[in-house]
C-alpha cells in the first residue's frame, strides 16, 4: 500500500507540470501512472526505512505526517529522474528527511495508533562475589 496518491501529489503541482516530469514521450497530454507509482515507491521505502526503526512497516493506516511526507518525495524524486531538482524541492526534501530522523530517534511523534513496545527493563542479577587468589581462590594451583 503506498502512502501517498496522485491526487496528494495534483495537490502539490499543476497537472502539467505531473505530466511533464512522469511522461517521457513528446507532446504528452497524461501522467504516466508508472512513473508516478515508481516515484512513490521509492519515497515509501526511504520512509520505512526510517520509521521502521520504531513501527511496523508498512504502516496502515496511513498518519498524515507520512502522506504528506511521501508525497513530498515523490516529487522530489521525479524532479530527480529530470536532473533538474528545483531548489525549492530540494530544500523541502532535506526538511522531510530531518523529521524522519526524528521519528526514527523517537523523538517525535507522527501520530500512528500503534505506540512502540515498552523499552526492555533493566535485568538485575546477582554474583556471588568469587575469590581470585588465596586458598580456595579460583587461581589456586596456578
Amino acid at each position: 500500500m503506498a502512502y501517498s496518491t496522485i491526487d496528494n501529489l495534483l495537490a502539490l503541482l499543476p497537472a502539467a507540470a505531473l505530466i511533464k516530469l512522469s511522461n517521457d514521450q513528446a507532446g504528452a497530454t497524461a501522467v504516466d501512472m508508472t512513473t508516478i507509482a515508481a516515484a512513490i515507491a521509492q519515497g515509501d521505502t526511504v520512509i520505512d526505512g526510517y520509521v521502521g526503526v520504531q513501527r511496523q512497516v508498512p504502516l496502515d493506516p496511513v498518519p498524515g505526517l507520512i502522506g504528506t511526507i511521501s508525497a513530498n518525495l515523490a516529487i522530489y524524486n521525479l524532479y530527480r529522474r529530470r536532473n533538474q531538482v528545483p531548489e525549492i524541492w530540494e530544500s523541502q526534501y532535506k526538511a522531510d528527511i530531518a523529521v524522519l530522523l526524528k521519528i526514527s530517534t523517537g523523538s517525535i511523534s507522527f501520530g500512528s495508533d500503534v505506540k512502540p513496545s515498552a523499552p526492555p527493563q533493566q535485568a538485575l542479577a546477582h554474583a556471588s562475589g568469587k575469590i581470585l587468589s588465596g586458598p580456595g581462590g579460583l587461581l589456586e594451583g596456578f
